[in-house]
């Protein structure tokens, strides 16, 4: 139930219930966006079910964690985010940029074509691909890719 709200709300993480007071907004197995205050009570039991956070949230902490320099942490939270909605292809975009930065041009592409077999008319999606094709000097299939971004863009 992605956006669910309220004054507090468990983390069921495992080992014993703990409640977080606070005026929250989404939560996941270890994030919970806080809006006002936060204190963590070990000891009470599991009285709600676990709501996970969205897939958009996961890809603005994605783009947060890249901002702040935190490879690593970026690639996790864009993995959330396509573990919460497999078809959301920006998560898999964001994931690529965070490889690319690690220097995991790679792993970088497969997050890219996986974007792209989803939304195909992603003009964005192949101008990345190609970008990450010239980093490895592919050059007649970053331009390929380049050329169906700027078909794409033509259309609008």
């Amino acid at each position: 139930m992605p956006g669910v709200n309220g004054d507090f709300r468990t983390d069921s993480s495992g080992g014993p219930g703990r409640f977080y007071l606070a005026k929250w907004i989404l939560i996941s197995d270890d994030c919970l966006c806080i809006l006002q205050g936060c204190e963590k009570i070990d000891g009470i039991p599991n009285l709600f079910p676990q709501v996970h956070m969205t897939a958009k949230a996961c890809y603005l902490e994605g783009l947060q964690k890249i901002a702040a320099h935190e490879l690593d942490a970026a690639v996790e939270a864009f993995q959330k985010a396509v573990e919460a909605d497999d078809t959301f292809h920006i998560g898999y975009l964001g994931w690529a940029q965070a490889l690319d930065r690690q220097g995991k041009v790679d792993e970088a592409i497969v997050q890219v074509k996986k974007a792209i077999e989803i939304m195909p008319d992603d003009a964005l999606a192949h101008t990345s691909l190609s970008r990450l094709y010239q980093q490895k000097d592919m050059i007649p299939e970053a331009e390929a890719e380049m050329a169906i971004s700027q078909r794409l863009s033509a259309k609008g």
